[in-house]
């Protein structure tokens, strides 16, 4: 299994599958015990925001350590129709704690 590393701890982490790499696509890949964070850049950033819309940054980040920052991490609820609306918003941590927060009636 090929491996990467969380950008936090620097545990090791595996893919879901082995041949993650090897794709010619571009494919958002699984990670066990953790998840796959993406951007697209930012303006203002002065060490990544790509004028071409087919660049991205890729790492990753341990369930741990999702856990430990959770008070730092921006939590929404997106919903997606004709437009984008967001619904919701809080930290990470308020969500874990309680979920009934986020219910479709609030």
């Amino acid at each position: 299994m090929k491996k990467v590393n969380c950008l936090i701890c620097n545990k090791e982490l595996e893919f879901d599958y082995e041949d993650i790499f090897e794709k010619e696509s571009y494919y958002i890949p699984g990670i066990l015990d953790g998840v796959v964070c993406e951007s697209l850049g930012n303006y203002g950033s002065s060490v990544f925001d790509p004028i071409d819309e087919d660049e991205i940054l890729q790492f990753y980040i341990c369930d741990e350590c999702i856990v430990k920052k959770a008070d730092k991490i921006h939590y929404f609820r997106v919903y997606r129709t004709s437009t984008t609306h967001i619904k919701k918003k809080a930290t990470f941590k308020e969500h874990l704690s309680t979920e009934s927060n986020f219910s479709e009636d609030a």
